[in-house]
């Protein structure tokens, strides 16, 4: 129904080398394996979720929540002052879980955390500079010592500022599609810094990142080019055919915030850039920037289309992730795609499709994926 939004999903293995041996694409691809139950409402600015989960595979660790009900309210103006209100609330009975191999106790809590934020956006000609504050409380069942109920309030304050510049050009190009061009260049920088905890995160349980919040600071920075042209038959009609993009983060403090593992690096009101150990040795790099994330999409007015990313790693690591897609249709029943994944110490495949559809009801559909780090296929599919 509108606005309503439900899954189911169960995941029940007979062994835990049971993906690894027989599906090797699912097990270093695709999703977590997960038994859950979800649903969603939203309507405009207002969502609400309802969410649980239980372990079926007794090798896994993972946490259940049994529920998790969340409720979502985002920049709702406050009367006429200019100022917008957004609102995180959660509540959540959580258990963590672990391989039955480990012989390791389940932990589990009650946890109650809502996030309350104002900002103001302020126009600056060509720019917009949106100040905001916030304060989020978390209230825990139990300390990690079980002494009983725990507080926690972090404040937090920050600044967005976002800016966008465009040009048109009178250029026509009839063999790339071109029938007029619009440039935009984008700039979303973000600063946000948890400005003070009254609870060291180290006393808690780590169940997620909600737990795992204290003191952290960082200055986010999206540079975005799109370039755009009319659609062939329809003057009035624009669409892009090129997009660029590059996104960073900075750490002033390098010391306290990118030395480990810190979830919070990903969790609102902060940017989604985690910072990640060297894939040789586990341990973390002395550094005031994330890595560099890079896209490219190029779609024209034609039978072909190319999709890139990459994350480079500017402290001696090089190349760590790259996805490159080339798909061609020469006609609307015929396709051909080629790939190239890589994931540092993980993975090096290229891959190759096609899809012919042959008449009305039949499709003939061949796929093949080889790893150059394991010397092997990890695909060949016909149908």
């Amino acid at each position: 129904a509108p606005g309503w939004r439900a899954d189911l999903e169960y995941s029940e293995q007979s062994d835990r080398f049971f993906l690894e041996e027989f599906f090797e694409k699912e097990f270093q691809e695709g999703k977590a394996q997960e038994t859950y139950a979800y649903l969603r409402h939203r309507n405009g600015n207002l969502g609400a979720t309802l969410f649980a989960n239980l372990r079926r595979n007794e090798f896994q660790n993972q946490n259940e929540y049994l529920p998790q009900a969340t409720f979502t309210f985002l920049a709702e103006p406050v009367w006429n002052t200019g100022v917008y209100y957004t609102n995180f609330t959660q509540l959540a009975n959580v258990r963590s879980r672990y391989d039955d191999q480990l012989d390791l106790d389940s932990e589990r809590i009650w946890r109650f955390d809502t996030y309350h934020e104002l900002s103001l956006p302020i126009d600056l000609a060509i720019a917009q500079l949106a100040p905001f504050a916030a304060v989020r409380y978390t209230g825990f069942e139990e300390d990690l010592a079980r002494d009983g109920g725990v507080d926690r309030v972090i404040t937090t304050g920050g600044v967005r500022l976002f800016t966008q510049l465009h040009r048109a050009y009178d250029t026509e190009w009839d063999l790339g599609g071109l029938r007029g061009l619009r440039h935009l260049v984008s700039l979303d920088a973000r600063y946000t810094n948890n400005l003070d905890t009254t609870q060291d995160h180290e006393e808690l349980f780590a169940f997620d990142a909600v737990d795992a919040l204290d003191h952290f600071e960082e200055l986010s920075v999206e540079l975005r080019q799109r370039f755009q042209t009319r659609k062939a038959g329809s003057p009035d009609e624009s669409f892009e055919f090129l997009t660029l993009g590059l996104e960073a983060e900075y750490y002033p403090d390098e010391r306290r915030d990118v030395r480990s593992r810190n979830d919070q690096n990903f969790l609102y009101p902060m940017n989604w850039i985690p910072v990640a150990p060297i894939s040789t040795s586990g341990s973390f790099q002395r550094r005031n920037w994330s890595n560099l994330y890079f896209d490219l999409a190029f779609t024209p007015d034609a039978p072909f289309s190319v999709r890139w990313d990459m994350e480079f790693n500017q402290y001696g690591e090089g190349v760590q992730i790259s996805h490159t897609y080339l798909d061609f249709r020469p006609s609307k029943a015929f396709a051909l795609t080629f790939s190239h994944n890589y994931v540092d110490g993980v993975t090096d495949a290229v891959g190759f499709g096609v899809q012919w559809q042959a008449t009305e009801k039949w499709r003939i559909q061949w796929d093949e994926q080889y790893d150059f780090d394991r010397s092997e296929f990890l695909e060949s599919r016909l149908a």
